[in-house]
């Protein structure tokens, strides 16, 4: 399939494209890898200039964000208090679960906090300096096809489907970087 023409004008106009090797890549399920792949080529034929640009600060922030503060736990969990109180109740038990449990968001010191957006917010402006020069960052959005509803089911299958899906998009979140997903296979 070809590429929305826009994006196929900006590839013709030394649209520059950093490709990471590294993380994005890891775990793609057959025909993920080689669709983008395949995407890429096509807008290199159209001009884009394609520059391998890995960006390590993803795999750190991914692992500083769980280690050191749940920083994303701790904001999802006090977004919800504040705005929505009464949606509380109603989450997805799993989702309920990694909230509140003895080691999760309504548990994490104030000065682990602190150091997780300390740790995410170095990690950012090393990501943005190391992406300077390129007009984007391209890899896979999610590196599998989402699972059924019944291979998810219990805790111990979901949790890590859940990881897999949010490998690729969940650090970008976290250094504070945009994020465009566009099918190509």
């Amino acid at each position: 399939a070809r590429l929305l023409p826009a994006l196929e004008k900006a590839a013709s106009a030394d649209f520059r494209i950093g490709v990471p090797d590294l993380y994005f890549w890891d775990h793609c399920a057959p025909g993920v890898a080689e669709g983008v792949k395949g995407a890429l080529d096509e807008l290199a034929r159209t001009g884009a200039r394609l520059e391998k640009r890995d960006l390590p600060e993803a795999a750190e922030a991914h692992g500083a964000a769980i280690t050191r503060g749940n920083v994303a736990g701790v904001e999802f969990l006090a977004s919800m208090r504040e705005e929505l109180p009464e949606w509380l109740e109603t989450l997805n038990p799993i989702l309920a679960g990694r909230l509140a449990g003895p080691d999760d968001a309504a548990n994490v010191a104030a000065s682990d906090y602190f150091l997780g957006l300390k740790a995410l917010r170095n990690l950012s402006a090393a990501a943005q300096a190391r992406l300077a020069g390129i007009d984007v960052l391209a890899c896979p959005t999610i590196v599998s096809s989402p699972p059924t509803e019944g291979e998810v089911a219990e805790l111990d299958a979901y949790l890590p489907h859940n990881r897999r899906m949010h490998q690729n998009t969940y650090p970008i979140n976290l250094l504070g970087l945009c994020a465009l997903t566009m099918p190509v296979a």
